[in-house]
């Protein structure tokens, strides 16, 4: 039998935090970086712009094995095949390497919006990464229900296909919200006394 190598993208199933993945891969690559012959160590792993980078390799890494024959279309400026999932998305690759909505608002540069929401990043929806993604947010709007949810995962540059469904399943799986959103219990009276 021949042994298929399992993604790299499995081993973040181990995580069931965003931030603790993003923190975990910062740290990795700031050790890495210090440990080069001229790392630059000086920096902390959890900075801003480190940690933004840090979700952007994970992000790289899930398109690179969901989406690896349509970027290679797109960077070989090839037509992505019409019964794919994506195609009505009008998908473009920017310079980090990552899949993002396309359209006619890219072409506007002085867009009201920012460029998160005029370009969003494409996750597939049957990926870990992008569940713990939506779980992020959901915690963020403080449990306030699906609508909340799904704007602040737009509002942040996301864009999932079957978002509703996937918000509403991790909503009804989310034991806070089972709490919050539980019907009240009633007592049942006793019977009068004769």
């Amino acid at each position: 039998e021949v042994k298929t190598a399992t993604p790299f993208s499995d081993r973040f199933s181990r995580f069931s935090s965003w931030n603790r993945l993003v923190r975990t891969i910062a740290r990795i690559k700031n050790w890495a970086c210090r440990n080069r012959k001229n790392g630059n160590s000086d920096h902390p792993f959890d900075e801003p712009q480190r940690l933004r980078d840090s979700e952007l390799s994970i992000i790289e890494c899930v398109q690179g094995e969901t989406y690896k024959d349509e970027m290679k279309n797109l960077k070989e400026s090839c037509r992505i095949p019409h019964n794919n999932t994506i195609k009505s998305l009008s998908p473009a690759v920017d310079s980090h390497e990552i899949l993002r909505v396309g359209g006619r608002l890219n072409k506007i540069e002085n867009a009201v919006i920012s460029m998160q929401e005029r370009s969003p990043i494409i996750l597939p929806k049957d990926n870990h990464v992008t569940c713990l993604i939506i779980g992020h947010f959901h915690l963020k709007v403080c449990h306030q229900g699906r609508h909340f949810t799904e704007s602040a995962v737009r509002s942040a540059g996301y864009w999932v296909g079957g978002l509703e469904r996937i918000v509403s399943s991790l909503i009804s799986k989310c034991v806070i919200c089972r709490k919050l959103r539980r019907k009240f219990n009633h007592q049942k009276m006793a019977d009068l006394s004769e």
